[in-house]
Formats: C-alpha cells, structure tokens, sequence
C-alpha cells in the first residue's frame, strides 16, 4: 500500500472534506520525517503521522493556537498557555496529543530494532 490522497481519505473518512492539496501537503511534510523503517509499516506510518499534521493543523486553527491552562465562568477568566511556536504550527514534538500521532509511535517503535512490544 502506498501513502497518498486518496488512501488517507480512505483510511481516515473524518479527512474526505479536507480539500486534495492539505491532504497532499500533509504527506510531503509527514515524509520529511520518515527516515528508514526496518518492516512494512512504513506506509501506514506515514498516513498516521500525516492525519496527526493534519488534526494538529485543523485543531490550532480552531483555537488559534492557543492552549487554555486555567478558565473561571463566573466574572469570566482564562488564561492561556505561553508558547513559542506561532499559531497554527503542526509539530511533531507534539505526536502524544493526538490518536493519530500515538499510532505512529506505535508503529515506529516497531519498525525500530531497538524496541520491542511486549
């Protein structure tokens, strides 16, 4: 199987309204980040590392970025997490905030022959 638009939407149906360019966009930078994998999980690796930069991506721009760290309702109050990467950045420092980055952990500890899955 090979990673591109049209098996990410298949995979991933919560992503068939994202138009065919993110979706392509996604793929690239996910490759960027790929490296050698000793099995065959490669390929679904790189989609679950693609949705991860996709839901990071749709997430910030639903937000603006900004994480909430503490919010009152009565006489209204919120406070927001200070950060320096820039609104609306996908980062892959940040793979265990979503189910799709935490998959692709779980996968590339596999293809890594350093680790094993007990």
């Amino acid at each position: 199987m090979s990673a591109t638009v049209t098996s990410m939407k298949l995979k991933f149906p919560e992503f068939q309204t994202v138009d065919d360019a993110t979706v392509g966009f996604a793929l690239e930078e996910a490759l960027l980040f790929l490296g050698s994998w000793m099995n065959g999980a490669r390929d679904i690796a790189h989609m679950y590392l693609a949705a991860h930069l996709l839901a990071v991506s749709k997430a910030s721009a639903d937000s603006d970025g900004r994480e909430i760290t503490h919010e009152t309702i009565g006489r209204i109050s919120t406070t927001y997490k200070s950060s320096g990467v820039g609104a609306g950045s996908a980062t892959i420092g940040d793979l265990l905030t979503t189910q799709y980055g935490n998959r692709y952990m779980q996968l590339k500890n596999l293809g890594n022959p350093r680790f094993k899955m007990v």
